[in-house]
């Protein structure tokens, strides 16, 4: 859920760097100062759509996960009955897909969406691998290194989903061990 409010791309350039966030805004930071503008204000309106949609997309990943642990913890506690335990495996398969719909979203569709966006700021300035043809990548040219890709809110958000991967892996033989003898399966 934190990487609903964490940046998922940055770019530096010099001493700029650009942070992608979840939803319609952009922040920008050099020589400790901050400015956060949107991205239709910046001109890369279609990577505002983008991350709107990301910003969905992880909310709504937090909320299965939120509900599927409250739901586990519940029949931790054998207070759901075992043919209602295949939902908490469901709500987890859920916010598992669409945490890495997320994840696999931003890297193939951003460097599309900056092109298309009609800005060719991001473009410009770059020989052979840029922004808009990378969602990882790094140039040196006079002197600077300009460098760009995924960030903290994008390595949650697959950290997250490689976690309920084995949470749900685990969660398998240790429900099986809960229950008593001769019990039937869900």
């Amino acid at each position: 859920m934190v990487s609903a409010f964490t940046a998922w791309w940055a770019l530096s350039v010099g001493g700029l760097t650009v942070s992608f966030l979840p939803g319609s805004s952009a922040s920008s930071s050099e020589g400790g100062t901050t400015i956060t503008e949107t991205y239709a204000h910046i001109g890369i309106g279609t990577v505002g759509g983008m991350y709107e949609a990301i910003l969905a997309l992880a909310i709504i990943a937090g909320a299965l996960a939120i509900v599927a642990g409250l739901l586990g913890l519940v029949a931790g506690f054998g207070r759901l009955p075992q043919n209602r335990q295949g939902i908490v495996r469901g709500l987890v398969i859920a916010a598992i897909v669409v945490a890495l719909v997320a994840v696999v979203l931003a890297p193939a569709m951003q460097p599309w969406a900056i092109k298309d966006s009609g800005n060719k700021a991001p473009c410009s300035g770059f020989n052979g691998t840029s922004p808009c043809n990378a969602f990882w990548g790094s140039v040196s040219a006079n002197g600077t290194t300009n460098s760009w890709g995924a960030a903290t809110g994008w390595y949650l958000a697959l950290a997250g989903s490689i976690l309920a991967i084995v949470g749900l892996v685990l969660w398998g033989p240790g429900r099986a061990e809960s229950k008593p003898a001769g019990a039937a399966t869900t």
